[in-house]
C-alpha cells in the first residue's frame, strides 16, 4: 500500500469511505429479505406436508372403518363358516365349497364391498385362504406352512389371531399380486364367542401414491418423498425425481441418508433448509406418519423457492457497481490535481540522488506544498557541502587501508598455518610460505592455477560441491570446513583440515575464498592406530564375553567397555555410569554381598574376585564372574579401581545340568545302565541294583546280555543292536532275569551317546518292572468283555459272539434263538433293600441262568436287570420255548440273601434266526420288543416276536415324537371345568384340564398322552406350561372383573418330586401378579403316598407359599390314614367312581358319607367330581359335601366360554 502513488491512495480512501457503508446496508437488506422469504416458503411447505399427512390418515381411517363394517356383515361371517365347513368336508373341489364361494362373491360385489381396496381375503382358523375376490395364487394356500408363510399377510394373520384385535401390516411387495407393494388390514372374525378365522383387506400402495404425484403448491422442482424403516435402512416406498424405479427398490443406510427423512422415520416433525437424498439444497418439511410408521418429506429446490431473493441480489450488485464507477472517476480527478507538485519534487530528488547536486525545486505559492519545496532546497544545499567533506575523509581512509594490507601480507607469509586465497573460478590468488613448504611448489609456480590440480581426482567433486560452490552460491553461507588430501610435487599426500571463509566486493558479492588449513596427517594416523587397537580389544572381549570397567574413586564416574554394556543389555544413555547404578542392576539378593566383597578388597588392598547374579528388566538372570583391583595414592588413599566382568551363564547352566543329571541318575525311580562303546557295563544306579539284585561290582565289565532271561532268540538281540546302530534308539518289552534267578517283564529304552564329532561313545539303557502293569492289562482285557458284577459276557462281547454265532448258523443253515430276559419289579427290591442286596440278587440270577443252559450257549448281562441268552443249537420255536420256560422255572425258587427271602420273576421275549432277523441288531431289537410285549401282558411270561409288535412299537415311537413336537409347537390348550359351592350355587373355582389338538388325529384324550408324558419326562415342560397358562388366564379374568375365583391345576409325580417345583411355582405366580391363595394344586393320593417324607416336605413348601392343596381321586388308591393326617392339605376330591353309582348302590352312598365325615373331622373340605344327575347332587348335598363338579353343571370349556358361564352364574 505504501508503494502506491498518492493519487491512487486518495482514490482508494475515498471509495472506502463512500462505498463501504452503502454496501453494508445493501447486504443487511438482502439478508433480511431472504430470511423472510425462506420463512414464507417453509410455512407453505409445512402446510402442504400437514395436508398430505391428513389425506393419508383419512384414507387409512376410512379403510379401517370399512374393515370393521365388513367384519360385522352376515354375508362375510356366514360365508366364512360355510367355506370352512365345505372345505374341511370335501376340499376345494366340493360343490358346497364352490357354491359358498359364488354366493359370497355375489354378496360382496352387489354391496360394493371392494371399493377402496385391491382385494378381499377370508382365512380360516387353520390358516387356509378360502376366498379372494381377485382369485390370485394365494387362494387355497396355507399361511402357516404354505408357500406364502413368510409374507406380511401371514405375519399379520398370526398376530391378529393371537391378539384377537384388528391390525394393519406393513406395505411390502406381495408375490401373489405380481410383487406389487401392498398392505393388509387383518381382523379376527369372532362368531358366537369363538374366533373362526380372519378377514384380510388388501390395500394397493398406488392409492397412497396419489399423494406423492399431487404437486399443488410445490412448483416445478417440488416432490413428496415417502419411506419406511427396515432395520438400519431407509426403504423408499414412492417414486423419486432423481432415482429411476425407486419405489420399494431404493434403500439407503440410515447413517448415510438425508437428515429430513432420518428425523421423520425417528418420529420427529420439522422443517428447514436442508440437503435431500440427492445432495441438493432444498426447502423442506418432514412429518412422521404413525399409522404406517413411515416418514414423509415435502420439499422444493432452494434455487426455485428463493429465486426472488437471488434476483434482488443481482439488481443490488449492478447498482453498487455503477455507484462505484462514478465515485472512482471523481476521486481520480481530485487525486491528479493534488499530486502534480509532489511529482515535480520527486523528479528533482531523483536527479540529486544521481549526483547532480545543483538541481532545485521551483517554489510556487505559500501553501503547505510551497513550504515543503523551500525545505527541500535547503536540504540539497546541506547535502552538497557534506559531499565535499566526505571526499577528503575517503582519501584519508584509503591511505590507512593500504598500510594495514601491507601488515596483513607480512603476517600471512610468516604464519605457521596453510593459507590459500581462491577466486570464483577456483584459481589460486595467494599462497603463503607454509603452503610452499608443504607442496614443494613456489607461489610463482601455482599462481593462477586451478586448486583442483593439487587435490586427488577422487576428492575433487566433494571439494567443489561441499566447500567451494556452497560459499559462492549460498548467500546465507559465509563459512565452511572440509578435510581432504593435497598432493605435493613428489606425489606424497598430506591430509589437511580446512576452515574456509569468504571476502565480498563493494557490491556485497563473494569475490574470494580464504582457506586456512592444518596438516593433520600424522595426527590421523595415530588416531587410526589407536582405534584399531581398541577395536581388537573390543573383539577380544566380545569373543571371551569379558567386559572391562574403570571406576574413578575421586569423581565417582564409572566407565564401561562396549562388552560391559552388551553383557548388561543396556546402553550408555540408559546406564547411570555410577557404582550405585551398577549395584542396582544386580540381583537384589546379591547386591549386599557384592558391595561387601568390593569394599573389603579396597580396604584390605586385596584383589576382588566374586561370582554373582545379574537381574535383567525382563526377569532373566545372568551369572557373572567379576575380578578387579584398586590403585592407591602416595598417601595410601584409593584413587581408582578397574577390572573385568565375564558372562558365565552358559557355563553355570552346564555345571548345574551336570549336577542335575548326576542327581537324576542316583535318585531316578527307573533302573539305569551305562555301557561303553564296546558294550561293557561301566555304571548302574541304585534303582538298577534294587530291581535286578546286581551291584556295580557284580557286573562291571560284563555285557548287558548277562541280564537276559533266555526267552529271546539270538536273532532278536542282533536285531536290537542293529536298530541301535541305525537309528540310535530302541525301546520295547523284554523278559529278563534277576540275580536270584526269577524272571520278570520290563519295558526298556536304549539310546546311543555320541561326541561332538559324531563318534559313538556310550550306550544308556533305562527300564522299569512292568509286572503289575501286565496284570492290570489282563484284568482290563477281562473287564472289556465281561460284566464286572456277574462275570457274564457284557454288551460288547455279546455283539461279537452273536456275530460269530450267526455266521456259523448261516453256513450250517440252522436255527438260532435270542432270549431277552428282564426281571420283574427289580427296581422295588433295589430301592427298598438297597443296591448291595440288589447286586447279590443279580449275581444269583446270573448263576441260575448259566446253570440252566448248555456250555455252547451264550449268557450275557446288558446292564441293570436285563439279561440275554443266545441258544446256539435250538431246533425250532418249540425248543426255544422249552428253554425259556425252564429259565422262568429256575428263577421261581426263593433267594436267601442277607437274611431276606426274596422272590422274583422275569418277562422273556424271543426272536429266531432267520425268521425274525438276519443280523445281530435286528434279532436283539425284535427280542427286546417281544420282551416289552410280555411286560404288557402281565409279566412272568414268554412272548415270541411278531411283526405286529413292531407296528405297535413304531406307532408308540411316532406318538412319542408327536408329543415332543406338540410341547415345542404349542399344540395344547386348556379347558376349564367349574366347581360349584353346594350352598350358594356360585362358581368358586375352575379346574384347568389340558387338551391336545393333534394335527392329524384331532383331539387326543389326556388318558392317552399323560402316561406317555410321564414316562418320557415331557410331563415337566408340559406341566410348567399348564401352570403358566392357567395363571395367565386367571390374571386376565381378574382384569376383567372376576375377583372371587381360584384356579386348580393337577401336579404329576415327576413335578411333585422335582427340586425345581417350588421356585418355578413362586416365579409363575409373581410373573402374573397372583398370590398363593389364588392357586390350588391337586395331587393324586398314590403320588402323595410315594416317598411320603419327601412328599410332605414339598407339599409343606407349597403350603408356605399360601397355595391350597387337594388330594385328587381319594379312595381309589392304597391310602394310609396315618400318613393322610400328616399331609398339609386343604381338600379331598371324592372320585367319580363312587359318585356315578351313588343313586343305585348303598355301598357307594356309605363310602361317600364316610369320606365326607372323615374329611370334615380332619378340618378338610370335600369336592365331589363326576356329578351328572340332579339326584347325585341332592344326595351329596344332604351329606354336606362342600363343592361339586361335573357335567350336570358344565363340561370343561375353553377360556372365553368359561368366562361367559361364570358371568351368567354371577348374574343369576
Amino acid at each position: 500500500m505504501t508503494n502506491l502513488p498518492i493519487s491512487t491512495r486518495l482514490l482508494l480512501s475515498y471509495l472506502l469511505v463512500a462505498v463501504l457503508p452503502l454496501a453494508g446496508l445493501a447486504a443487511f437488506y438482502l439478508a433480511s429479505f431472504e430470511a423472510s422469504l425462506t420463512q414464507t416458503v417453509l410455512a407453505n411447505m409445512a402446510s402442504v406436508a400437514d395436508k398430505k399427512a391428513a389425506q393419508i390418515d383419512s384414507y387409512l381411517r376410512e379403510r379401517s372403518e370399512d374393515v370393521a363394517q365388513l367384519a360385522l356383515r352376515p354375508a362375510v361371517r356366514n360365508g366364512l363358516l360355510e367355506l370352512t365347513r365345505a372345505f374341511r368336508a370335501g376340499g376345494p373341489a366340493a360343490p358346497a365349497y364352490l357354491d359358498a364361494t359364488l354366493q359370497l362373491r355375489r354378496a360382496l360385489e352387489d354391496g360394493g364391498a371392494a371399493s377402496g381396496f385391491y382385494d378381499l381375503l377370508l382365512v380360516d382358523a387353520e390358516g387356509n385362504v378360502l376366498f379372494t375376490l381377485k382369485r390370485e395364487p394365494d387362494l387355497l394356500s396355507n399361511l402357516r406352512h404354505g408357500p406364502y408363510r413368510d409374507t406380511e399377510l401371514a405375519a399379520g394373520y398370526a398376530r391378529a389371531m393371537r391378539s384377537g384385535k384388528p391390525l394393519l401390516t406393513r406395505f411390502a411387495p406381495y408375490a401373489p399380486s405380481d410383487n406389487r407393494p401392498t398392505a393388509f388390514y387383518v381382523t379376527p372374525l369372532r362368531i358366537d364367542g369363538e374366533v373362526h378365522g380372519a378377514l384380510a383387506l388388501q390395500l394397493d400402495v398406488q392409492r397412497l401414491m396419489t399423494v406423492t404425484v399431487d404437486r399443488i403448491g410445490l412448483g416445478r422442482t417440488g416432490e413428496t418423498v415417502l419411506a419406511q424403516r427396515d432395520g438400519d435402512e431407509a426403504y423408499y416406498t414412492g417414486p423419486l425425481r432423481h432415482v429411476r424405479d425407486a419405489a420399494y427398490r431404493y434403500r439407503v443406510p440410515l447413517k448415510q441418508g438425508a437428515a429430513p427423512m432420518i428425523a421423520a422415520l425417528a418420529g420427529r416433525n420439522g422443517d428447514g433448509v436442508v440437503r435431500d437424498y440427492a445432495g441438493i439444497e432444498t426447502v423442506a418439511a418432514w412429518r412422521h406418519l404413525p399409522a404406517l410408521d413411515w416418514g414423509m418429506v415435502v420439499k422444493i429446490d432452494a434455487d426455485e423457492a428463493l429465486a426472488p431473493a437471488h434476483h434482488l441480489r443481482q439488481l443490488t450488485y449492478v447498482a453498487l457497481a455503477l455507484f462505484l464507477l462514478l465515485s472512482a472517476a471523481t476521486a481520480f480527478l481530485l487525486g491528479r490535481r493534488f499530486a502534480r507538485p509532489i511529482r515535480a519534487m520527486t523528479r528533482v530528488a531523483d536527479q540529486i540522488a544521481a549526483g547532480d547536486l545543483r538541481q532545485r525545486v521551483p517554489q510556487d505559492g505559500g501553501d503547505e506544498l510551497g513550504r515543503l519545496a523551500a525545505a527541500f532546497n535547503r536540504m540539497a544545499d546541506t547535502l552538497a557541502a557534506s559531499y565535499d567533506n566526505l571526499e577528503a575523509e575517503v582519501e584519508k581512509r584509503s591511505r590507512e587501508l593500504r598500510e594495514l594490507s601491507a601488515l596483513q601480507g607480512a603476517i600471512l607469509e610468516h604464519a605457521g598455518a596453510l593459507v590459500v586465497v581462491l577466486d570464483r573460478e577456483g584459481r589460486i590468488r595467494r599462497f603463503n610460505r607454509a603452503c610452499e613448504a608443504l607442496t614443494q611448489y613456489s607461489f610463482s609456480e601455482v599462481e593462477g592455477r586451478q586448486v583442483w590440480d593439487f587435490i586427488p581426482p577422487e576428492e575433487r567433486r566433494i571439494v567443489q560441491d561441499e566447500a567451494f560452490a556452497v560459499l559462492f552460491n549460498d548467500p546465507e553461507q559465509s563459512r565452511s570446513t572440509l578435510t581432504n588430501h593435497w598432493v605435493a610435487r613428489d606425489g606424497g599426500r598430506r591430509l589437511i583440515e580446512w576452515s574456509n571463509s569468504v571476502l565480498h566486493d563493494a557490491q556485497g558479492k563473494v569475490e574470494f575464498v580464504v582457506a586456512v588449513g592444518n596438516d593433520v596427517t600424522d595426527k590421523m594416523r595415530a588416531e587410526a592406530a589407536l582405534k584399531e587397537s581398541e577395536s581388537r580389544l573390543k573383539e577380544a572381549q566380545r569373543i571371551a564375553q569379558v567386559g572391562s570397567w574403570a571406576l574413578d574413586l575421586v569423581t565417582g564416574k564409572l566407565i564401561w567397555s562396549d562388552e560391559m554394556f552388551r553383557i548388561f543389555e543396556t546402553d550408555e544413555a540408559a546406564f547411570g555410569q555410577s557404582y550405585e547404578a551398577f549395584l542396582d542392576a544386580l540381583h537384589p539378593e546379591d547386591r549386599e554381598h557384592v558391595n561387601k566383597a568390593y569394599m573389603h578388597s579396597v580396604t584390605n588392598h586385596t584383589p576382588y574376585d566374586l561370582v554373582h547374579r545379574l537381574l535383567l528388566p525382563d526377569g532373566r538372570v545372568k551369572w557373572l564372574h567379576g575380578r578387579g583391583e584398586t590403585r592407591y595414592g602416595k598417601n595410601g588413599d584409593p584413587i581408582a579401581s578397574c577390572g573385568t566382568v565375564q558372562d558365565i551363564t552358559a557355563r553355570k547352566k552346564q555345571e548345574d545340568a551336570l549336577r542335575l543329571y548326576a542327581s537324576i541318575f542316583e535318585h531316578s525311580g527307573e533302573a539305569i545302565l551305562i555301557a561303553d562303546q564296546a558294550r561293557h557295563i561301566i555304571a548302574v544306579n541304585p534303582a538298577f541294583t534294587n530291581l535286578t539284585g546286581y551291584a556295580l561290582d557284580d557286573i562291571r565289565g560284563e555285557e548287558p546280555t548277562i541280564l537276559a532271561g533266555g526267552q529271546a532268540s539270538e536273532e532278536s538281540y542282533r536285531s536290537t543292536w542293529a536298530s541301535l546302530e541305525q537309528t540310535g534308539y530302541w525301546q520295547g518289552e523284554i523278559i529278563d532275569r534277576r540275580k536270584d534267578g526269577t524272571l520278570y517283564p520290563k519295558w526298556m529304552a536304549v539310546s546311543v551317546v555320541r561326541d561332538a564329532d559324531g563318534v559313538l561313545t556310550h550306550y544308556v539303557a533305562s527300564f522299569t518292572d512292568i509286572t503289575e502293569r501286565k496284570l492290570a492289562e489282563a484284568q482290563i482285557k477281562h473287564l472289556a468283555y465281561h460284566d464286572p458284577l456277574t462275570g457274564l459276557s457284557n454288551r460288547f462281547s455279546l455283539q461279537t459272539q452273536l456275530d460269530q454265532t450267526l455266521a456259523l448258523a448261516r453256513r450250517e443253515q440252522r436255527t438260532l434263538a435270542v432270549v431277552f430276559l428282564d426281571l420283574d419289579r427289580f427296581k422295588s427290591i433295589n430301592d427298598s433293600l438297597g443296591h448291595a442286596l440288589g447286586d447279590q440278587l443279580l449275581v444269583e440270577v446270573a448263576r441260575r441262568l448259566r446253570d440252566n443252559v448248555r456250555d455252547s450257549d451264550i449268557v450275557a448281562r446288558l446292564g441293570g436287570d436285563e439279561f440275554v441268552v443266545v441258544l446256539t443249537e435250538v431246533g425250532d420255536a418249540a425248543g426255544a420255548a422249552r428253554v425259556a420256560d425252564k429259565l422262568l422255572g429256575a428263577l421261581v425258587p426263593r433267594y436267601r440273601i442277607g437274611g431276606h427271602a426274596l422272590h422274583t420273576t422275569a418277562s422273556i421275549g424271543i426272536s429266531l434266526y432267520p425268521h425274525d432277523g438276519d443280523d445281530a441288531d435286528a434279532l436283539m431289537k425284535n427280542a427286546d420288543t417281544a420282551m416289552y410285549h410280555a411286560k404288557s401282558q402281565g409279566r412272568d411270561n414268554v412272548q415270541f416276536f411278531t411283526p405286529e409288535m413292531n407296528q405297535s412299537v413304531l406307532k408308540r415311537l411316532q406318538f412319542d415324537h408327536d408329543l415332543r413336537v406338540a410341547v415345542e409347537a404349542g399344540q395344547f390348550e386348556l379347558h376349564y371345568q367349574p366347581q360349584i359351592n353346594s350352598t350358594s350355587g356360585r362358581v368358586v373355582k375352575v379346574e384347568a384340564l389340558v387338551r391336545w389338538q393333534h394335527p392329524r388325529e384331532g383331539l387326543v384324550s389326556p388318558a392317552e398322552f399323560i402316561p406317555i408324558a410321564e414316562e418320557t419326562g415331557l410331563i415337566l415342560p408340559l406341566g410348567e406350561w399348564v401352570l403358566n397358562e392357567a395363571c395367565r388366564q386367571l390374571r386376565l379374568w381378574r382384569d376383567a372383573g372376576i375377583t372371587d375365583l381360584t384356579v386348580a391345576v393337577n401336579l404329576s409325580a415327576h413335578q411333585l418330586h422335582s427340586p425345581a417345583l417350588i421356585p418355578m411355582v413362586a416365579r409363575t405366580l409373581g410373573n402374573h401378579g397372583l398370590e398363593g391363595a389364588d392357586l390350588c394344586l391337586e395331587i393324586t393320593e398314590s403320588v402323595a403316598m410315594r416317598d411320603t417324607t419327601a412328599s410332605i416336605a414339598q407339599l409343606q413348601a407349597l403350603r408356605d407359599l399360601g397355595i391350597h392343596l387337594s388330594i385328587d381321586d381319594f379312595g381309589t388308591g392304597y391310602s394310609s390314614l396315618s400318613y393322610l393326617k400328616l399331609l398339609p392339605i386343604d381338600t379331598l376330591k371324592l372320585d367319580q367312581s363312587f359318585v356315578c353309582e351313588i343313586e343305585f348302590n348303598p355301598s357307594d352312598v356309605a363310602i361317600c358319607a364316610a369320606t365326607i365325615a372323615l374329611a370334615h373331622s380332619l378340618g378338610l373340605e370335600v369336592v365331589a367330581e363326576g356329578i351328572e344327575t340332579e339326584t347325585q347332587r341332592r344326595l351329596l348335598a344332604s351329606h354336606r359335601c362342600d363343592f361339586m363338579q361335573g357335567y350336570l353343571f358344565s363340561a370343561p370349556l375353553p377360556a372365553e366360554r368359561a368366562l361367559a358361564y361364570i358371568r351368567e352364574q354371577q348374574a343369576a
